[in-house]
């Protein structure tokens, strides 16, 4: 059974089940693909638009390698994305004298919060490939042989492949030894990946990047970066030539259930605390608790800390308060609240 197929997003039946594995990560990884090249292009579009308004002559120096090297950078998630960003602009010979007043570090920052929604895109592209990849090694690496051979038996139809996917999905709950707090995690985009196939013919056909569009589009805006993210997978994969430099190792390094970020502003820093996939029940109960926590560390006493939460696009707390005298001060309140929201 070729893997070609997977790349293609079809599976020929019948199939073995203990092919499917390698099929369904070349599935996933070519539409992961494609959707990253749409986010990749959005990220470019939006890079060229800031420096459109700071010169009327597109610098020399913005060359196609320094471009992307900017769209990378930018699309790399927390402080090492910020510093990637710095750096790349430092590295361009215009500053200050073809830039006006603008300074790299105030551009910097400026693209960084422009870009702010497609890193998050690019977050989720990142978590759901880890996280359908982590099933899929389960199945082929983990399992005992006497399960594996449940699994090995033939997909003649969409309903055995999704009865198959489903008993995947049973024994990795049963068997995996991953904490409880990323198990929703992995659920959801395991489920979602094999509910988006359907069947035409003889062959299971993959719908994932429709899935991933419409998800993807609640990040991309403003709507001309829509319409070119919906341009871009819309082309069929079966002719789509996927830049061999956007892999999945290029996507952004996040790590863990929970990313942390902080801003200052004037005397106000604010620690930022984003979740994947947190229902805003989950997310009142969280905020609540960590506020009481907080409150409990007589630490904290002396400090005016004022906790939020956000769920429009993505899950979000905040914890703000006024720049204290030490940084280990501001470290301990960090520490505190990321060991909370992950226990």
């Amino acid at each position: 059974m070729s893997q070609t197929q997977g790349r293609k997003g079809r599976v020929r039946m019948p199939v073995p089940g203990a092919d499917l594995p390698n099929l369904l990560v070349s599935i996933m990884e070519a539409e992961t693909g494609a959707a990253d090249t749409a986010v990749n292009a959005a990220l470019e579009s939006v890079v060229l638009k800031e420096f459109e308004t700071w010169c009327k002559i597109r610098p020399r120096a913005l060359d196609q390698a320094m471009l992307k090297k900017i769209r990378n950078s930018a699309g790399s998630a927390g402080t090492q994305g910020d510093r990637r960003t710095l750096e790349a602009l430092l590295s361009m010979d215009i500053w200050p004298t073809a830039m006006k007043n603008l300074t790299a570090e105030e551009a910097s920052e400026q693209i960084r919060l422009a870009t702010q929604e497609l890193r998050r895109a690019k977050t989720y592209l990142f978590h759901q490939a880890k996280c359908i990849r982590y099933v899929l090694s389960f199945v082929a690496e983990e399992l005992s042989p006497a399960k594996q051979k449940s699994l090995n038996r033939e997909i003649s139809s969409l309903a055995t492949f999704q009865t198959w996917g489903q008993e995947v999905w049973k024994l990795w709950r049963e068997s995996s030894s991953m904490e409880m707090k990323n198990r929703l995690m992995v659920s959801n985009f395991w489920l979602v990946f094999v509910e988006s196939f359907a069947s035409d013919a003889e062959e299971l056909v993959s719908n994932y990047s429709q899935a991933l569009r419409s998800k993807l589009s609640e990040y991309i805006s403003p709507e001309e970066y829509v319409s070119l993210f919906e341009r871009t997978l819309l082309t069929n994969l079966d002719d789509l030539k996927i830049n061999s430099n956007s892999n999945l190792s290029d996507f952004s390094s996040a790590n863990d259930a929970v990313q942390m970020d902080t801003k200052i502003s004037g005397q106000i820093v604010t620690i930022i605390f984003r979740m994947e996939n947190w229902s805003q029940a989950k997310l009142a109960s969280a905020k609540i608790g960590l506020t009481f926590e907080l409150s409990g560390n007589p630490l904290f006493d002396d400090l005016d800390l004022a906790v939020t939460s956000s769920s429009s696009l993505h899950s979000e707390i905040r914890l703000s308060l006024n720049k204290p005298k030490s940084p280990a001060v501001l470290e301990l309140v960090a520490q505190t609240a990321l060991s909370y929201l992950t226990s």
